[in-house]
């Protein structure tokens, strides 16, 4: 629930900003009633957001009743979601670690190489050298019997609204993954389907909200744990034309 408060606090800032060119970041923080270096990196993805303080900030902001309802009680009830450190994901940005992490809530689960491997169609040598490098960041652990589990049975985010190279590699690798299955996968299991639309350039930020809200809303109908199979949603809004310079 942390970026959707974030979202919310720059769509707000951007909003008023838009109306209002003179309007200062730090009147937005006496608004809030939070320090100016403190709204400035929340903003910015550089300070995690409490929620203590998410839900100081969520009282401060104008919302719908029912939505700030709903972001109040999603963090009171400690969400389901949570967002790697840039860090950590840095370690494991490659799409075979967020993968071997879903093979954990699958139903016929075995804490082996071999079946891992068999599941995700990739060599055990590579799952060998995907598990040691999860032990070692401490998404996984292993029993003195050699048994292994997940650290955290929560949801792992990958980092977003951040420009990185591992970042974009993981988006592409995602990608790929997404043709090969278009390519491969029976069409009673997968789906695919594109819109083309015109937008304005303001709407972005409440069109990116709109994106993470149902990815949130996907997950919590969609996934069941433990599940048969794994699957991997992925959605790209991205722009078709290029901006032509004025001469």
């Amino acid at each position: 629930m942390q970026e959707n408060i974030v979202h919310e606090l720059i769509h707000q800032w951007s909003t008023i900003k838009s109306k209002n060119p003179s309007y200062s970041l730090r009147a937005f923080s006496k608004k809030l009633n939070i320090p100016h270096s403190a709204l400035s990196e929340i903003m910015n993805g550089k300070r995690r957001l409490t929620q203590k303080m998410g839900e100081r900030l969520l009282m401060a902001l104008k919302l719908e009743p029912e939505i700030k309802e709903q972001l109040l009680r999603s963090m009171a009830e400690k969400s389901s979601y949570s967002t790697l450190e840039l860090q950590s994901f840095q370690a494991i940005a490659h799409w075979e670690y967020l993968a071997v992490m879903g093979l954990f809530k699958l139903k016929d689960f075995q804490s082996n190489t071999q079946w891992m491997a068999k599941r995700l169609g990739i060599t055990s040598k590579k799952v060998e050298s995907v598990l040691n490098t999860l032990v070692a960041t401490g998404l996984v652990s292993e029993d003195l019997e050699g048994n292994l589990k997940r650290t955290s049975s929560i949801n792992l985010n990958t980092p977003s609204q951040i420009k990185d190279k591992g970042l974009r590699q993981f988006a592409i690798e995602s990608l790929e993954k997404a043709i090969d299955s278009l390519r491969q996968d029976n069409i009673k299991d997968r789906d695919f389907s594109t819109v083309t639309l015109t937008v304005n350039k303001k709407d972005l930020p409440r069109a990116k909200k709109m994106l993470e809200e149902f990815r949130y809303k996907f997950d919590q109908e969609i996934e069941s744990v433990p599940g048969e199979e794994l699957y991997k949603l992925v959605l790209g809004f991205y722009p078709v034309t290029k901006e032509v310079p004025n001469d």
